[in-house]
């Protein structure tokens, strides 16, 4: 199981998906429809009042990082993008399948 996916395990264990989707049409943040060659599938889409949520989500971060990064000096920012990278492949590398360990 790769990071991802247990994040996503533990995510579902403390709520089903159907009650995930739920509480996000109540919120109107979703919108569900259903599309009529098949009854059992159900697509989400987001709506214009969940776009407006995520941008606002994702502006009041990207203000926290900013916050957070003024206090390094400058030299520590400028190398932080390559530690990123290294940080994000050490994870991927991780992530994939490993052969046979013996032979």
């Amino acid at each position: 199981m790769t990071v991802t996916q247990l994040g996503d395990f533990l995510f579902l264990e403390k709520s089903t998906a159907s009650r995930l989707a739920k509480g996000l049409i109540e919120k109107d943040l979703v919108r569900k429809r259903a599309p009529e060659a098949d009854g059992r599938v159900v697509i989400l889409q987001v709506t214009e009042n969940g776009r407006r949520l995520a941008r606002k989500i994702l502006n009041d971060l990207e203000e926290e990082y900013r916050s957070l990064l003024e206090d390094f000096d400058p030299e520590v920012r400028a190398a932080l993008p390559r530690l990123l990278d290294r940080l994000t492949q050490t994870i991927k590398n991780r992530e994939e399948p490993q052969g046979p360990s013996c032979c």
